[in-house]
Parts: C-alpha cells; sequence; structure tokens
C-alpha cells in the first residue's frame, strides 16, 4: 500500500480545527474547497505545523494511528483532532507555514519573518488609526492608536478586561482621513470595510479622536472576511501571546501578481 507523509494543519478561518492529513497543502486546498459534502464556500486560511508537535490536550498520537489511507489506497484527507480552543495549545515555534486560500482553490503560502514596527511618532500613529481584523479565538474588527505588535500585547496581557492567551490577527489598509473627508460630502458613500455601516465607522473614528488616552474601540463583533478582499491586508498576519510573536510579512501586490498570478486574480 502507498505511504502518504502526514500533515499536521490548524485552520484558522473559517473555523477553528485541528486537522491530520495525508494530502499535501495544494490538495488539501482543494480537498476543503471542492471535495466533500460538508465543504466551506468562501475563504479559508490554515497554517501547517511541525508533525512533531505535541501538547497534552491535543491526542494526537492517538490519531496518527488511525490516519491511514483507504482500502483503495487512496490518502486520507482529514482526521480531526479538535475543534476547540486550538491556538490557546499551539506554541508559535510550532508555525510552520500560513496559507491564503480563495473559494477558487487557488493559494499563497507565506513564510515567518520579522515584524519592523513604525518610527517612533510617526504622524499617522497619532492622527490617523490602524484597523486590526482578530481572527481566532476573537473575530472583532478594531480600530486603534497603536501599531501591530502593541495591539497584540494589549488583547493578550495589557488589556485586563478583555485578554486572550493568544491571538491571531490581521492589519487592514484603509485611508481613514480620506473615507471621512469622502463621507461629508457624500454620507451615502460606501463604507471601505465589509460588514460596517459608512455612519457607524465615520462615528467610531470621531469618537477615539476625541479620547486620545483610549487605545482601541471595537468596530464589529464579526469579521467579514469572506467579503473582504485580501488586497486590503497591509504590514502582514500576526501571532501574538504575552511573550512571544510570529509574524507573516505581506508581500506587495507588485510582487503576488509576478509570482502567483492564479491567486493575485482571484482575491
Amino acid at each position: 500500500m502507498t505511504q502518504y507523509d502526514a500533515h499536521l494543519y490548524m485552520i484558522l478561518y473559517p473555523n477553528q480545527s485541528l486537522v491530520l492529513s495525508q494530502l499535501p497543502p495544494a490538495e488539501f486546498v482543494l480537498r476543503y474547497s471542492y471535495g466533500t459534502t460538508s465543504h466551506y464556500e468562501g475563504k479559508m486560511i490554515f497554517a501547517e505545523l511541525d508533525i512533531n508537535y505535541r501538547n497534552p490536550y491535543f491526542p494526537l498520537d492517538e490519531a496518527l494511528s488511525e490516519l491511514k489511507p483507504h482500502e483503495d489506497g487512496r490518502p486520507k484527507a482529514s482526521k480531526y483532532v479538535s475543534s476547540y480552543r486550538i491556538l490557546e495549545h499551539v506554541e508559535l515555534d510550532a508555525i510552520q507555514q500560513v496559507f491564503l486560500c480563495n473559494a477558487d482553490g487557488t493559494f499563497m503560502a507565506m513564510e515567518a519573518g520579522p515584524y519592523t514596527p513604525p518610527p517612533e511618532g510617526r504622524a499617522d500613529i497619532k492622527e490617523d488609526f490602524n484597523i486590526f481584523v482578530e481572527v481566532t479565538p476573537l473575530t472583532t474588527i478594531v480600530l486603534s492608536r497603536l501599531h501591530m505588535r502593541d495591539f497584540g500585547k494589549w488583547m493578550t496581557g495589557g488589556n485586563k478586561f478583555l485578554s486572550v492567551p493568544r491571538l491571531f490577527y490581521l492589519e487592514m489598509n484603509f485611508d481613514l482621513n480620506s473615507f471621512l473627508n469622502r463621507f461629508h460630502d457624500n454620507p451615502f458613500v460606501p463604507s471601505p470595510i465589509e460588514g460596517i455601516h459608512p455612519s457607524k465607522l465615520r462615528d467610531a473614528i470621531l469618537d477615539l479622536k476625541a479620547k486620545p488616552d483610549q487605545f482601541t474601540k471595537a468596530l464589529t463583533l464579526h469579521n467579514a472576511l469572506t467579503k473582504q478582499s485580501y488586497r486590503s491586508i497591509t504590514t502582514g498576519l500576526m501571532f501574538m501571546d504575552k511573550d512571544h510573536e510570529k509574524f507573516f510579512p505581506m508581500p506587495s501586490l507588485d510582487k503576488i501578481e509576478e509570482k502567483n498570478y492564479p491567486f493575485f486574480k482571484e482575491m
């Protein structure tokens, strides 16, 4: 019988799951998008973990013993290990790659890299705001005067009223001052952020501007990543806990188009 390599995948969006599979990432994406009656129609984000990673919370050795090819020789596509409190029990060093996937099965593999915070005193950190999309375990879209690293630290230990052990989140790129100007001229201008009414976005920006001692303001409790283009991701993707970070820089659109046109066309 054909022997297949085992892969350990952590699905980050649209749900949380830890999954063993005998499919490599490209085939796993297609299986998830098309090859099962329970597939999710839309974007998917997942990470490949070190197959040797172990945590007592997960029955990984038991699940691996059941990861066997089908009787006709086909590889086992998925063996679910857990679907609850996944990221909390995954050390960041175990994360090897992250994959952004389109609904049509095209995908982009992302590699970890260094995060460089913006220069101290940069004007847009004081007068403009950043927008972070919390993907898991929270799903909130947040307006913040913090940069990406400080936001993660705030959400994994600095905020005594709302914090999580680990957080996976993205930074989105929107020109909020331009939006305010356009909204002033036309209150029917569409919101640049899916799922947020333009007047609510305007009110949130003005409210945070009026409170210089407030770091963050929630815009919506549920992100709409399925409808929001990956093109709006700036800086990159971050995994954070109070002691560690793992950052995956987002390539420029020009580089994505050059290196991975099928993904670029659908993103």
